[in-house]
Formats: structure tokens, C-alpha cells, sequence
């Protein structure tokens, strides 16, 4: 066979069962099997396009293994967090279970006095469930924002149990005249009526169906290439490199 004479029956059939679905003909001729730029050239790349795609695939499903979950129950501690009600009141229809404090120091551009927490800071009486509240480009109820977000995060972590929190009080401290002030938080950890809690539940249910349904799609996917990749590893070999190799690695 010379120039653009087509393949016999028997030799279009036997390329075909070498190469993947999509690169299959119903003829073929000398040409497809130039020294570059032919078949075998196609497959090459094609297969080293999947070995890519296949490690990215992996170490995607690696991540989401090592971090899926870890991201699932941040994400839960934030939503909890948000739901714990604070009050600055004795105990009162609820059981307390231990005591939490926190105190970290807080850097002012400016100077931050103890009168001016006074003014505005000090003697909260916080009785509504804690959202993203004091948002007023204020530096300093900024600050007591954070610190307060982190004394959340440390009650939720010593008592998962807790959904309230009881006689909640503040300080302040400015350390001599850097403008650095060390705030202060502390209350009683308890579990209470607080029905806020209970989207808390069907949102990790959420979350984790979402988890899971990843994954599975994530393996089939990896399977799926994992198994062309395969089939292309064991037939390349055997697919003509050139004109001149086609009878003898197809026959006639």
C-alpha cells in the first residue's frame, strides 16, 4: 500500500482495539502513520496529557481526604460560635459546666485609654446571640471583636456541650503609654434552651453529604483515568511508529 491507499479491513480493526475510543476510524490510510506528527505521535501526547491530569486528580482526592474534614469542623465552630448566647447575668434555667477566660494584648495605632473604653466598652450586657456585631471601623471594637471571637473558639473547644455563657464580663488594661491595652474576657461555660443550635446539626449533615459526594466523585474520576491510562500503556508498543512499520505490527 503507497500514498493514500486505505488499511485492509482486518489491519483498521487491529488498530483500533490500540488506541482509545476517541482517536478509532472506520479507515485508515499510510498517512495517519507519519514518522511525526502521526498516531503513535497522538497517543504519546495523549498519554502524557493523562498522567498529569491523573496526579492532579490524586493528590486533589489526598487534599480533600487531609482536609476536607478539618475545613468541615471549622466551619462548624464558626456557625457554633455565632449561636452561643452570651448574658452578664448569674446562671439562670441553665446548668453551668466550667469557667473560660482569655487575655491577649491588643497594638493601637494611637493611643487607647482606659476612659475610653469607659465610654464605650466596658459593662456590656450582651443578651442576644453573637453574629458579626460592633462592625464600626473602630479600632478598638475591633479589637475587642477578635479577642472575643477567639474566647468563643477556646469555649467551644474545652465544652463542646456549651450553647451559653453566663456573667460575661470584660477589662481592660492599657500597658503604660504604648497605646497596647490587654483585654480580658471571661464567663461561665453552661448548656441551656437555645433552639439556635439546631442548624448547627443539619449544617454539618450538609456539609459532610458534600464531603462524601466529592470523594466518590473524585475516585470514579481517578478510576476512570487510571484505567485508560493503563489500556494506552499496554498497547502503544504495539501501534506502528511509521509507514514502514504497519504490515509488520499490524499484518495485512
Amino acid at each position: 500500500m503507497f500514498g493514500k491507499v486505505i488499511l485492509s479491513a482486518s489491519q483498521v480493526e487491529k488498530i483500533n482495539s490500540l488506541v482509545p475510543k476517541q482517536f478509532r476510524k472506520d479507515s485508515w490510510i499510510k498517512k495517519d502513520f507519519k514518522d511525526t506528527n502521526g498516531i503513535f505521535q497522538h497517543i504519546r501526547d495523549y498519554r502524557d496529557k493523562k498522567t498529569s491530569f491523573l496526579a492532579s486528580k490524586k493528590n486533589e482526592l489526598e487534599f480533600l481526604n487531609k482536609k476536607g474534614l478539618e475545613e468541615i469542623n471549622l466551619k462548624i465552630l464558626d456557625l457554633k460560635i455565632s449561636k452561643i448566647i452570651l448574658f452578664n447575668i448569674e446562671p439562670f434555667e441553665a446548668k453551668p459546666i466550667g469557667m473560660v477566660d482569655i487575655g491577649i494584648v491588643k497594638k493601637f495605632s494611637s493611643s487607647s485609654t482606659g476612659n475610653r473604653f469607659e465610654n464605650g466598652m466596658v459593662g456590656y450586657a450582651i443578651e442576644q446571640a453573637f453574629d458579626d456585631v460592633w462592625a464600626k471601623n473602630n479600632a478598638q471594637e475591633n479589637a475587642l471583636n477578635e479577642v472575643k471571637i477567639e474566647f468563643l473558639k477556646k469555649t467551644a473547644s474545652l465544652y463542646p456541650e456549651c450553647n451559653m455563657i453566663f456573667k460575661f464580663e470584660s477589662e481592660f488594661r492599657e500597658m503604660g503609654s504604648s497605646g497596647n491595652v490587654f483585654i480580658y474576657l471571661k464567663g461561665t461555660a453552661s448548656i441551656g434552651d437555645n433552639s439556635g443550635m439546631e442548624e448547627i446539626k443539619s449544617e454539618k449533615s450538609r456539609l459532610l453529604n458534600e464531603f462524601e459526594v466529592k470523594k466518590e466523585e473524585l475516585t470514579k474520576q481517578i478510576q476512570i483515568i487510571q484505567e485508560e491510562y493503563n489500556f494506552i500503556q499496554e498497547n502503544i508498543g504495539k501501534i506502528p511508529k511509521s509507514k514502514s512499520e504497519i504490515e509488520k505490527m499490524l499484518g495485512k
